[in-house]
Order: C-alpha cells, then sequence, then structure tokens
C-alpha cells in the first residue's frame, strides 16, 4: 500500500467495512454493521474515527468513478477475511469501473477479472465463473494472442474451474495445453507454469492416475527448491500435496513422515501459530485418521481449531473447516454426539453465510446426514442426504463424484429401511 498507512491483515474484515461504507456508497443495514464490529472487535466510534481518518487520505477519491489502485492490493486480504459476498460486490465493480477506464486488456483489469473468478470459485458460483473466463479467454485472444502471460493465466483459471466442476476429462485436456504452452513461452520457473503444474496433477489425482500425478508433482517440487529454497511456502505446499498424493495411494506411513517433515520446518520457519503452519498440522491430522489413530488425530484438530477460533472467530468458513475435521474424527469413533453438535453448528453458519447450495454448505449437511446415521435416526438421515443429493446434483451436476457419491449413499439407505 502506498500513502494509506499500515493496514493489517488481521483488521482486513473491519478494513473491508469502511471501504464499502466510504468507497463504494452501497448501503447497508444495522444488522450487516453489527457484524461488521463484531468481526473486527471494534466500537462503534472506532468506526466513524476509521472513516473520517480515510476521507482525508491523499489520493483516495470516492466520489470518482475510479478506485484508487492501492485498493486494487486487498485481493488477499478480501478472501482471508471470509466476507466473499461482498468481495464479489468490489471486484465486480472495480473491475467494470477499471475496463471502462483502461480497457479490457489492461494488466489492472486482467487481474481484477482474474481474482473475482477465485472468489466466484469460493462462493461456489462456478457456472459464473466459467462464463467469465470464457469471456475472457475469447478476447484475450483476439486482442493479446494465443501466447500472452495473461492470456494463458485465464486458461489456467478455466481449467481449475472445471476442477471444481468434476469435469475431470475436460481440464486435463485444457491444462495439458496450458501446461505446453507455459513451459514453451514462460519456463519451467513462471509462477503460471508453476500453477499449471500443480493444476494437471489435481486433475491427475482425482482420476486416479496416481503415478501421474506423483511425477509432476516431483517435478514442481525440484523446480521450486531450486528457486524459492527448501523452506518456502510454496515448496512446503507442493511437498503436502505430494504426501497426500501418498495418502491416496495407501502409502500413510511415508505420508505422515513427509507432513511431519513439513510441519518441523514450518514451525521452526513462520512460527506455530502461523496460518501456514496451522494448515500443515491439520494435514497431518488427516494422516492420522486414516491410519485410525484417533487421539493423535484429535489432539492436533483441538490444537488447530482454538488456534482458528483466535484468530479468525467461531463463524470463519477456515474455522468452520477445522471444526468439521474435528467433527469427522468424533464421528469415526463412534461419538455421535459431539460429532452432531460441531456439525449443526457448521451446517447452520455455512448456510447463513454462504447459502444453503454453497459447496461447503453442502459438504456440512452431507456430514451430518452421516453422523443422524451413525446414531440410527434412518429417516432423518435420508430426509438429509435427498435434499443435498438434490442440491448437488442442480449445483454441480450429475456426473460430478460429490453428487453421484450422496445419490449413491441414499440409495443404500433407502435399501435397509
Amino acid at each position: 500500500m502506498h500513502g494509506t498507512g499500515d493496514w493489517s491483515s488481521s483488521e482486513s474484515a473491519f478494513q473491508l467495512a469502511f471501504y464499502f461504507k466510504v468507497g463504494l456508497g452501497i448501503s447497508r443495514d444495522d444488522d450487516q454493521s453489527a457484524e461488521w464490529l463484531e468481526k473486527s472487535g471494534k466500537s462503534q466510534t472506532d468506526l466513524e474515527v476509521e472513516i473520517n481518518r480515510i476521507k482525508g487520505i491523499d489520493g483516495i477519491f470516492f466520489e470518482s468513478k475510479s478506485i484508487p489502485i492501492d485498493l486494487v492490493n486487498f485481493a488477499d486480504e478480501y478472501r482471508q477475511s471470509g466476507i466473499l459476498m461482498d468481495a464479489e460486490k468490489v471486484y465486480d465493480i472495480t473491475s467494470g469501473n477499471m475496463e471502462c477506464l483502461f480497457g479490457s486488456s489492461h494488466p489492472i483489469v486482467v487481474r481484477l477479472r482474474l481474482t473475482l473468478t477465485e472468489i466466484l470459485k469460493a462462493l461456489g458460483h462456478l457456472h459464473e465463473a466459467e462464463t467469465l473466463l470464457l469471456n475472457m479467454v475469447d478476447i484475450y485472444e483476439k486482442s493479446l494472442g494465443t501466447n500472452n502471460k495473461n492470456m494463458i493465466a485465464a486458461q489456467s483459471n478455466l481449467g481449475s474451474v472445471y476442477i471444481d466442476q468434476g469435469q475431470w476429462r475436460k481440464a486435463e485436456q485444457l491444462q495439458l495445453k496450458v501446461l505446453e504452452k507455459c513451459r514453451r513461452t514462460l519456463g519451467e520457473e513462471d509462477r503460471i507454469t508453476l500453477i499449471s503444474m500443480t493444476n494437471l496433477g489435481v486433475t491427475y489425482w482425482n482420476q486416479g492416475q496416481w503415478k501421474k500425478a506423483e511425477e509432476l508433482q516431483v517435478q514442481e517440487l525440484e523446480i521450486l527448491r531450486k528457486i524459492r529454497g527448501p523452506e518456502h511456502r510454496s515448496t512446503l505446499t507442493t511437498m503436502n500435496n505430494l504426501a497426500s498424493n501418498y495418502e491416496r495411494q495407501g502409502r500413510l506411513k511415508e505420508a505422515e513422515k513427509l507432513k511431519s517433515q513439513i510441519l518441523e520446518i514450518s514451525s521452526r520457519v513462520f512460527g506455530k501459530e502461523d496460518p501456514h503452519t496451522l494448515a500443515i498440522m491439520g494435514n497431518l491430522a488427516n494422516n492420522f485418521r486414516l491410519q485410525k489413530r484417533w487421539r493423535e488425530s484429535e489432539n492436533l484438530e483441538v490444537q488447530v481449531l482454538e488456534a482458528r477460533k483466535r484468530d479468525f472467530g467461531t463463524g470463519h468458513p477456515i474455522t468452520l473447516k477445522s471444526m468439521g475435521n474435528l467433527a469427522s474424527t468424533y464421528a469415526m469413533q463412534g461419538r455421535f454426539s459431539e460429532a452432531e453438535k460441531l456439525e449443526i453448528y457448521v451446517a447452520q453458519t455455512a448456510i447463513r453465510q454462504l447459502g444453503s447450495e454453497h459447496p461447503d454448505a453442502l459438504t456440512a449437511r452431507n456430514n451430518l446426514a452421516h453422523t443422524l446415521k451413525g446414531q440410527g435416526r434412518a429417516k432423518e438421515a435420508i430426509v438429509m442426504m435427498s435434499e443435498v443429493a438434490r442440491l448437488r446434483e442442480k449445483v454441480l451436476g450429475r456426473e460430478h463424484p460429490e453428487t453421484a457419491r450422496s445419490t449413491r449413499n441414499l440409495e443404500a439407505w433407502r435399501a435397509t429401511l
């Protein structure tokens, strides 16, 4: 940020409130204002003081149709804040205004549009993300050429949308073309090339092509160790992806060894409370769960959940995922009452914040249905799973693996009545 002071990411939700209230002039009701204040831990007086401070900052023109360039740099903070629906509106309005000023192919506009597609994906609006990216690819191909970096980035994002939609073959075909183009025009060490390698690896993984995924992940890991070092966050993330691949192949001890190594490095380099370290800790807990080492899994998950609550609050999507993981460990031990309590909270909060059709909300209800079934409450479980299967078919399509899994479970449960 230039000329705006130090706006720390820990207060990103609060800053978003300021930006909306002052910057875009979008009216908000009292409930939403109260939610912002609760998230930030600030008072109404704090809010008014900060609004007045922001109004006095040079270079921020709230009455202009132009949105200040500095505020473009809030991309990560918007997503980390968990206020995704607000973030979508910011990026939609901002990119539209910038497009009017600079044209659709300007680097700032491209960056805003690409970030908007990531937010749409996070909201579960996969069709909207796909439509926007197809339009971007069409425009950039004509104006920038097929080998332009921004064009390639849009295609790479489109491939990741196909992954989320469960269109594995379609994703693979596009990603192979993108990766070949990246290697030829950008080089092996370019950021977009590395992202493309990751996405293709995920696609292989989801198709059960473990060895192809492993080969690609090993290549990516070697490049990252060379250009960013063995302790860089990107290197550790790729190591974790490789470890997860081992798990899918049933190589649990190899995965445990690698994940333990990653956790040691991250704890030492970034600290035990760092979000990256906590994510790795959760991944190791998942490994213990797969090995049926319930207590070890539970101990790590409780640590992660408490840290998430402290850093983000109980209703943040990151916290809800940690809560869902702990509930799964409870359920696998037969501790269904403890699991149900957590899963009800996760499902209700996800529905309230993201909508009943969001993939995360559907996953939460799917897990709750399994817990009800485990308690012998088959009729309640079937009613809930019926709704999950119906909505997954609507949102993800009939052929999506999650839809198919819900449908199979529903049919099996009905057969036992």
